[in-house]
C-alpha cells in the first residue's frame, strides 16, 4: 500500500518539477566538469594525477632509484592534457553541455513518450544518441575532468584502481584493443545492426532494462568511435585518414537506413502493432524511420568529414606557410 501511494505521488509531480530537476542535473554535471578542468589546470603543470601509493618503492630499493616510469609518464600526460585544456577549454565545456542537452532531449523529453509508439520517433532518439550526443562527448572529453571533480579521497581510490588495473597485462591488453580504431568501428557498426534485428528490437519494447542497455551501448560505442577523430588534442586520426574513417562508418549506417526505407512490409511486429493502435500507418512510419537514419545522419557525418578536412588543411597551411621567392634571387639565377 505504501509503495502504491509513493508511486502515485511520484507520477503526480507537475511538469515544471521534472523540467527543473532535469535542468538542475544537467547544471550539476556541467559544474562538476568545469571544476574538474580547474583541478586539471592546477595539477597539470607540476603535479602527478596518479595516487601517491601508485609510485611506492619496491622492497629494498634505494630512495633515489626508480623502478617504474609510470608516475613520470603520468605527470607528462597531465601536462599534455593541460596544454590541450588551455587551447580547447571553452570548446570542451560547451560541447559537454551540448551533449548533456542532446541526451536530455533524447531520453527525458516528450520524444521518449512518442518513441514508445512510433518507430520514427524511436529512430530520432537513436540518431540523437549516436550522431549528436556521442561526437559532442568526444569533443568535451569529460572522463578525466569528472574524475578530478570527485572528493580527493574518492578520487584517489578510483584513480588508484584504474592505474593498477591498467598496469596489469589483462588491463593493458584490453585498453590497447579498445583504443584501436578498427575495434571501435566493428563495435559501433555491430551494435547498430544488432539492435535493429527484429528479435533484439522487440526485446527493447518488452523490457525497460533491455531498452536502457540498448541506449547505453549506442552512446558508449559511438563515443568510442568519435573519440578517435574528434577529441581535441587527443584524436588518434586526423585529416584525410579521419575523413575516410568516418566515410566507412557512413556506408553501413546508410545501408541499414535503406533497408528500413525500402522494406515492402513492417519488420517489427510489436512496433507495428503499437503504431497501428495509435491510428498511424506502420509501413509509412517505418519508412520515415529509415529516412531519418539514412538522410539526416548522412548529412551529419558528411559535415563532420568536411570539418575534419578543412581543419587539417588550415592547420597544414599554418604549419608550412608558402613563401614567395625574392625577385633578386630569380634575377641572379637567370642565365
Amino acid at each position: 500500500m505504501h509503495m502504491t501511494v509513493l508511486a502515485h505521488a511520484t507520477t503526480e509531480q507537475p511538469a515544471w518539477w521534472n523540467t527543473a530537476a532535469t535542468a538542475g542535473g544537467l547544471g550539476a554535471f556541467v559544474a562538476a566538469y568545469a571544476g574538474g578542468l580547474r583541478v586539471l589546470g592546477r595539477r597539470g603543470r607540476s603535479e602527478k594525477l596518479v595516487p601517491e601509493h601508485a609510485s611506492e618503492q619496491a622492497p629494498g630499493q634505494a630512495p633515489n632509484q626508480v623502478s617504474d616510469p609510470a608516475p613520470d609518464q603520468a605527470a607528462e600526460h597531465a601536462s599534455a592534457l593541460w596544454r590541450g585544456v588551455e587551447r580547447h577549454g571553452h570548446l570542451r565545456v560547451l560541447a559537454f553541455a551540448a551533449a548533456l542537452a542532446a541526451l536530455a532531449v533524447a531520453l527525458l523529453s516528450p520524444l521518449e513518450t512518442a518513441a514508445e509508439t512510433y518507430f520514427s520517433a524511436h529512430m530520432v532518439q537513436h540518431m540523437l544518441l549516436i550522431a549528436v550526443a556521442a561526437p559532442l562527448l568526444a569533443v568535451g572529453a569529460p572522463g578525466l575532468p569528472l574524475l578530478l571533480s570527485l572528493p580527493p579521497r574518492l578520487r584517489r581510490a578510483v584513480g588508484g584502481r584504474l592505474v593498477r588495473w591498467r598496469r596489469r597485462p589483462p588491463g593493458r591488453a584490453f585498453a590497447h584493443a579498445l583504443a584501436h580504431p578498427v575495434t571501435a568501428w566493428f563495435l559501433h557498426i555491430g551494435v547498430l545492426w544488432a539492435w535493429h534485428m527484429p528479435a533484439a528490437y522487440d526485446a527493447t519494447l518488452h523490457s525497460e532494462a533491455v531498452h536502457v542497455i540498448e541506449h547505453l551501448s549506442f552512446v558508449l560505442t559511438s563515443w568510442l568511435l568519435w573519440w578517435h577523430v574528434a577529441t581535441p588534442g587527443r584524436a588518434r586520426m586526423r585529416g584525410p585518414v579521419a575523413a575516410m574513417y568516418l566515410f566507412t562508418v557512413l556506408l553501413p549506417s546508410a545501408a541499414l537506413g535503406a533497408v528500413l526505407t525500402l522494406a515492402p512490409a513492417p519488420l517489427y511486429a510489436e512496433q507495428a502493432a503499437r503504431t497501428e493502435h495509435a491510428g498511424a500507418d506502420a509501413l509509412a512510419d517505418q519508412q520515415l524511420a529509415g529516412l531519418v537514419m539514412w538522410v539526416p545522419a548522412d548529412v551529419l557525418y558528411l559535415l563532420a568529414i568536411v570539418g575534419l578536412v578543412f581543419a587539417w588543411v588550415s592547420g597544414h597551411r599554418t604549419a608550412t606557410p608558402l613563401t614567395a621567392t625574392p625577385p633578386e634571387v630569380i634575377h641572379d639565377a637567370s642565365p
